[in-house]
């Protein structure tokens, strides 16, 4: 039996029609790699274990030259599918090492804690910009489509947490540059001067 999540990543592809492993992996690079991907030392092993399965069959066909094997969801399969689809989901662990990194900043320079939020926050900017791309490709998709409400909500998502998270990275560096210069050492909050009073010479 596959194991992980792997194998209802490829049911939920083959609902859509035959397709061989690289159709699955061309299509998973343009859409679900932003939140979920398999990568083709998966996909193949997967595919072989679902037909032992009986959850999938295969037939070869040609194209050209070369010959290439179309999977297709069995009856089991698609039962499989929409009883994983019926289950709650599993939380994932949450791990974030730049999170992690910023816990501890304190501790270690507070130029390189702020290369590190300005290129989190490049990051988000690059992905909000390929979401957007993503955005306008489903626009130009055929309205009978009747997965595309569905690839629009889970895009919704997306650009939400990708707002978000880039508005948080430029919040942290306003933040870290109110309490620690730019070019200063470890990221400590600025100490308070005090005011003395100056003694007048006077007597």
């Amino acid at each position: 039996m596959t194991s992980g999540r792997t194998r209802f990543s490829l049911l939920g592809w083959l609902s859509r029609g035959p397709k061989s492993g690289y159709e699955m992996a061309r299509l998973m690079a343009d859409s679900t790699e932003h939140f979920w991907s398999e990568s083709p030392g998966q996909i193949y092993p997967s595919l072989r274990a679902l037909e032992a399965e009986g959850l999938v069959q295969h037939k070869d066909l040609a194209s050209g030259a070369r010959r290439r094997k179309c999977f297709a969801l069995t009856r089991a399969g698609r039962a499989a599918l929409e009883q994983w689809l019926a289950e709650p989901p599993q939380e994932q662990p949450p791990r974030n090492e730049l999170l992690l990194k910023v816990f501890f900043g304190r501790h270690g320079p507070a130029a390189v804690l702020r290369q590190h939020l300005q290129q989190f926050a490049t990051r988000q900017n690059e992905r909000m910009r390929a979401y957007r791309e993503i955005a306008t490709k489903l626009d130009r998709h055929s309205s009978a489509d009747a997965d595309l409400f569905y690839w629009r909500l889970t895009l919704e998502f997306g650009l939400k947490r990708v707002a978000a998270a880039e508005a948080w990275a430029i919040e942290a560096l306003a933040a870290l540059d109110s309490v620690t210069p730019a070019s200063s050492g470890p990221a400590r909050p600025k100490k308070r001067k005090k005011h003395t009073r100056k003694r007048s010479s006077k007597k």
